[in-house]
């Protein structure tokens, strides 16, 4: 399971962000208020991930601090 993810903010769309981590780009959904600030910041950003698995997907959902993904 996916824990944390450390990287460059390669783009956004309205409900996700591609983060590139040593050369793979990680597609991370993410509320537009977490990436209104991952656009602003300029540099590596990390994020705290909680692995979706499911029969049809394997989603990826970002958030800023541990807290907020426990409250997921």
């Amino acid at each position: 399971m996916i824990g944390y993810l450390e990287g460059t903010l390669k783009e956004t769309s309205s409900k996700s962000a591609l983060l590139l981590v040593s050369g793979v780009g990680y597609r991370v959904f993410a509320t537009g208020n977490t990436l209104e600030l991952l656009v602003k910041h300029n540099g590596t950003i990390g994020l705290y991930i909680h692995t979706a698995v499911r029969e049809d997907a394997l989603d990826l959902y970002g958030f800023l601090s541990k807290e907020d993904r426990d409250l997921f």
